[in-house]
């Protein structure tokens, strides 16, 4: 594909760069998804080191059904992992995707009183786990540990602005900013060994760090 035909639609790519041996490197693009197949609104992908690459879009079932989800695909079909046609239940994070091909993300919550909250979620398969709920606050972003660990940046609206960083795995969540601090949270990092990063306040924090 040459780089004037990727401006022909919009989709998710996982871009590979192939050094041939020479002093000019070959890129070859694989297309993951695009609009000609539905998709619309796509977020920014996550890929792993097996070159599978998740993506959150708006979609159209074939039933006809309008529905946001979390999708993923190594160039041949793309696979739906989660969707949702309930405004209430929106997606709003890009997805984060591990060496296991768990997948983080978060995930509106209704509560009783017409209280709205906010879940981060793990996706393994069909089973989806959560993480961590706050009514205050709205996900920055997520991001995922091969060991299943759910690293999470927060904002919140609310006065004080309510920065987050914290990580869990299903139990008890373990915070490194706040909860509920003053000032803002970035996104979240983690790398190969399970430890997080965030910029929050002009400093980055580490998950070592209290």
């Amino acid at each position: 594909m040459k780089m004037k035909d990727t401006a022909a639609f919009l989709g998710a790519f996982l871009l590979i760069a192939a050094f041939p041996g020479t002093s000019d490197a070959e890129f070859v693009f694989s297309r993951i998804a695009d609009s000609t197949q539905g998709y619309s609104n796509f977020s920014l992908p996550s890929v792993n080191s097996s070159g599978v690459v998740a993506f959150r879009a708006d979609a159209t079932t074939s039933a006809g059904a309008n529905v946001t989800g979390i999708f993923t695909g190594t160039g041949g079909a793309v696979a739906t992992d989660y969707t949702t046609n309930d405004p209430l239940h929106r997606i709003a994070t890009d997805p984060a995707i591990n060496e296991l091909s768990q997948i983080s993300f978060d995930l509106g919550t209704p509560m009783p009183g017409g209280i709205m909250g906010i879940s981060v979620v793990r996706l393994s398969g069909t089973s989806l786990t959560s993480i961590y709920f706050s009514s205050l606050e709205i996900p920055t972003s997520t991001a995922i540990a091969n060991n299943g660990t759910v690293f999470f940046s927060a904002t919140g609206p609310a006065a004080g602005n309510h920065a987050t960083f914290g990580s869990g795995n299903g139990g008890p969540v373990s915070f490194y900013v706040g909860p509920d601090a003053g000032g803002s949270a970035g996104r979240a990092a983690v790398n190969s060994l399970g430890q997080g990063a965030v910029e929050h306040g002009g400093a980055i924090v580490g998950s070592g760090a209290r």
